[in-house]
């Protein structure tokens, strides 16, 4: 009780009050970071069953991760030999300035951040031995992610910079005709809203403080 007393008293001080409020509002923000992952996958609709689908490609922000390589960024396998390479279809996370013997990777984590209005950016290219089929890319958030990160993603083409999906929230895949064998775009994650932005949704009893 005495310490809430004194905390009362120095919040009613109008030179202590915006000190106050500015730590609580660096507390809203930083309580929006945390893990979360998106899942993505590419069909070929259009192919004789059974229909080529791969469906193990993440990638996101970890608490115990690295913006550079780490154990979560898990190496794609290279294609098949032989008449099954033909039926090659694939998502990857190019990471070429990391060397080594792998030219992607099936995952692509990041380190979680403090502030989560941070926004960042993910290339991911659909590999193919059959150029021009229609592939369908699609897109979940995992399980239990504490943040939703889809309201605030859209994706690129990274060819021509066209915006192919404003939204990631609103629609969940998109239909494309892949060109070329190896085809590339960009998942944008713009970042949360900032607290002001949010005003009083974030935490209201903070302006009750003022």
């Amino acid at each position: 009780m005495i310490l809430f007393l004194f905390a009362f008293g120095l919040v009613m001080n109008q030179r202590i009050a915006p000190l106050i409020v500015s730590i609580l509002l660096l507390f809203a923000t930083t309580a929006y970071a945390a893990d979360w992952h998106i899942r993505l996958t590419v069909t070929a609709p259009n192919d004789p069953e059974p229909v080529r689908v791969d469906d193990g490609n993440v990638f996101g922000r970890l608490h115990d991760s690295l913006d550079g390589q780490d154990s979560h960024d898990l190496a794609e396998m290279p294609p098949p030999d032989g008449s099954m390479g033909d039926r090659y279809l694939s998502i990857v996370f190019p990471h070429p300035e990391w060397g080594g013997s792998y030219d992607g990777y099936s995952s692509d984590f990041r380190a979680a951040v403090a502030d989560e209005t941070q926004g960042d950016s993910w290339i991911f290219e659909v590999r193919t031995r059959t150029p021009g089929i229609r592939t369908v890319i699609s897109w979940e958030e995992g399980a239990g992610n504490p943040l939703a990160a889809l309201p605030r993603s859209r994706i690129r083409d990274a060819a021509t910079d066209a915006i192919l999906v404003e939204d990631t929230s609103l629609a969940f895949s998109f239909t494309i005709e892949n060109t070329q064998e190896v085809n590339q775009y960009i998942w944008e994650y713009l970042g949360q809203e900032a607290p002001e932005s949010r005003g009083t949704k974030t935490m209201p009893w903070l302006f009750l403080l003022l």
